[in-house]
């Protein structure tokens, strides 16, 4: 058992405050532009070029993020007020969300630029998984996206989630947001590790990405299992949102390796 109330502010500054989420955030953002600008020089791309992909990177994670969040999470307020539910500070951001504002951002870097879709998603892999795993460790310390409770010996009390309740009833819960940070780091390793195995620049081009997606959301849906529910009741819907969403990502992931398999069978007869 182990008890986790520990201030989710890390500076209080007057009227400013610095969070540890925002801390950790930003150390994910920038850890993950610097991994794709060096994927990118390594690719013989231009650095000019590789900072563009950058912003329009942190334009699609940011603005999907929010607009999933609302989306998904909080439809009723944001079909109340478009506008008012539109500005990041109010709170609440979807992992699901940045990865689809990220994708678009993608597509339309390639269609505009001609570089090979495959190729940017493939060099976005690895930095994805590093802004995931910073980004649950955030969470953690806001003692939010919380686990189910539990009875297991290494279940966490969540006293500044479970307000009002004297310590010795808080519930113990699964400590999700560590799992999903075991799982960022886990497949951040798992692409690494494939991209020295495929010969780096020599891998098939889709090959990264598609295995981020298979193995990151087939864990993201496992993790669901053992969270609190935040709209979809698994009770009488079956599965969580977050498992409705993970189902799309995992599957354009089997695609894309299937994709390379039914390649790789048709190289020799050229």
């Amino acid at each position: 058992m182990f008890i986790w109330d520990v201030d989710p502010v890390l500076v209080h500054l007057g009227p400013v405050s610095i969070r540890y989420y925002g801390v950790f955030f930003l150390a994910g953002v920038l850890g993950a532009c610097g991994i794709f600008l060096w994927q990118w020089r390594r690719g013989g791309r231009s650095v000019e070029s590789g900072k563009v992909v950058v912003l329009l990177i942190l334009l699609g994670l940011i603005l999907g993020a929010r607009l999933g969040e609302l989306l998904f999470y909080q439809t009723q307020r944001f079909l109340a007020d478009p506008l008012g539910t539109l500005f990041a500070w109010e709170g609440g951001l979807s992992s699901h969300g940045a990865a689809i504002g990220m994708m678009i951002a993608m597509v339309l870097f390639s269609l505009r630029s001609r570089i090979p879709l495959w190729e940017v998603l493939d060099r976005l892999a690895m930095p994805i998984m590093l802004v995931a795993a910073c980004v649950r460790i955030g969470n953690f310390f806001n003692s939010e996206i919380v686990g189910r409770i539990t009875h297991i010996p290494w279940g966490v009390k969540l006293p500044r989630h479970d307000l009002g309740l004297p310590i010795d009833q808080v519930p113990l819960r699964h400590p999700t947001q560590l799992y999903e940070v075991a799982l960022g780091l886990g497949v951040l390793f798992l692409l690494w590790w494939a991209d020295r195995r495929a010969g780096k620049e020599d891998r098939p081009q889709g090959l990264l990405f598609s295995l981020m997606l298979v193995f990151y959301f087939s864990g993201r849906f496992g993790v669901e299992f053992l969270k609190e529910f935040q709209t979809l009741d698994p009770a009488r819907h079956g599965l969580t949102m977050g498992q409705h969403l993970s189902i799309p990502f995992l599957l354009l992931g089997a695609v894309g390796l299937l994709r390379l398999r039914a390649a790789r069978r048709v190289a020799p007869q050229r």
